[in-house]
């Protein structure tokens, strides 16, 4: 109908109804009203320029001039939400990178290895929540999470049957200050740990 009315050149032009299709489309992508009752509120704010154009209410320039101010206005809240997903995003990665290093080093540690109950049960629970802590809080280069592998290391060692019983009891002795004093330099509740730590020496 352009073409015809107009002449052809017309529709290779740049029409402000596309510009405006390119605008709607453009903010309202990531947007959609199962978000919650932001996204509803945002979608009912949007409705309403749109629906007076539909409606006759508002010319093509009132409409785009409507829109623009509404997304100017959600523009900070907009980007404060994606840093919030992509920090929520990054910490469900960390997690599970987390879980992995953990159970990677726990079963380095005690595969093919005959342990008492109480030893299967620590590193599944306690011990392995604390590994991935470290994990997260620290990386898997830093010093933290190369002790915290070091006294895995021990720990598992010091319940097994020893050739060297004069060592096994020197860690035995030693350990479990040994995890008391890295507990108090690490920057995370370590409570479950510690408090496991009587089980640990009971078990001695």
């Amino acid at each position: 109908m352009v073409a015809l009315t107009r002449g052809i050149e017309a529709i290779t032009q740049q029409q402000q109804i596309l510009s405006l299709i390119d605008l709607i489309v453009s903010e309202c992508i990531r947007r959609s009203a199962d978000l919650g009752v932001l996204g509803d509120q945002f979608m009912a704010k949007v409705e309403v320029p749109i629906s007076g154009l539909v409606n006759g209410r508002s010319s093509l320039e009132e409409a785009t001039a409507q829109l623009k101010r509404v997304f100017d206005k959600e523009a900070p809240l907009n980007e404060k939400r994606e840093q919030q997903l992509r920090e929520s995003e990054l910490k469900v990665l960390a997690n599970q990178k987390a879980v992995y290093y953990a159970s990677q080093l726990l079963n380095q540690q005690m595969t093919g290895r005959q342990l008492p109950m109480f030893i299967i049960f620590l590193p599944q629970g306690t011990w392995f929540e604390f590994l991935q802590q470290v994990f997260v809080n620290y990386g898997v280069k830093s010093k933290e999470w190369q002790n915290a592998s070091k006294l895995t290391q021990a720990l598992i060692w010091s319940l097994q049957p020893a050739s060297d019983p004069a060592k096994r009891q020197d860690v035995i002795q030693s350990l479990p200050d040994q995890i008391r004093k890295f507990c108090s330099k690490v920057t995370f509740d370590t409570q479950p740990v510690q408090m496991s730590l009587a089980d640990l020496e009971s078990e001695y």
